[in-house]
């Protein structure tokens, strides 16, 4: 967990993404990409154990999985909380002293990650974000993973997404969140 304040007095909670905070410290986080390296390891080590891998394998309809198709899973592990870097997601531990405004902007709602994710999942319903997210992730070199016009990528990335509970509904009309862009007073 860092703890950290920029040269210019602002918390490291409202330049870099969390993927955990401390409550009773809210300015002590656990970083999004520290958490994501983290969960792509550990699911690429359980695949190196043998009854863990057949049996992926088999609910999959093969007998083992090639190197290749767990390098590919665990990257999709990986992304499982991808959603987390919306700003409705982000400013849970915002205060308003952390920002120069004073204020958390009442255009930032907050959110969860999962099922606000649809509308960027989406590309038509919000394509300003669709246009650096999608390329951000490499997605289109994961959809080169297959020959189904990437439906054997897509599929597991919503499962991924789905974590929490239910499977995300890619058909749910929410609206666009805040996704990117700096805060800004309203």
């Amino acid at each position: 967990m860092t703890n950290a304040v920029g040269s210019d007095g602002v918390p490291a909670h409202t330049r870099r993404h969390w993927k955990k905070s401390d409550r009773g410290e809210p300015g002590r986080i656990h970083l999004l990409e520290h958490h994501l390296a983290d969960v792509g390891a550990s699911f690429e080590a359980l695949l190196e154990q043998p009854t863990i891998r057949q049996r992926l394998a088999h609910s999959g309809g093969r007998e083992d999985l090639d190197q290749v198709t767990v390098s590919r899973l665990s990257v999709l592990a990986a992304l499982h909380d991808i959603g987390k870097v919306n700003m409705g997601f982000q400013t849970q531990v915002w205060r308003p002293g952390d920002l120069p405004c004073g204020c958390v902007p009442a255009s930032f709602r907050r959110v969860g990650h999962t099922r606000d994710t649809v509308p960027v999942l989406n590309e038509n319903w919000d394509i300003e974000t669709s246009e650096w997210f999608f390329p951000a992730l490499g997605f289109d070199e994961m959809l080169a993973w297959d020959d189904r016009d990437g439906l054997a990528t897509c599929g597991p990335f919503a499962a991924a997404l789905s974590h929490n509970g239910a499977p995300i509904n890619l058909e749910d009309t929410l609206p666009p969140i805040r996704w990117c862009g700096g805060p800004s007073a309203d």
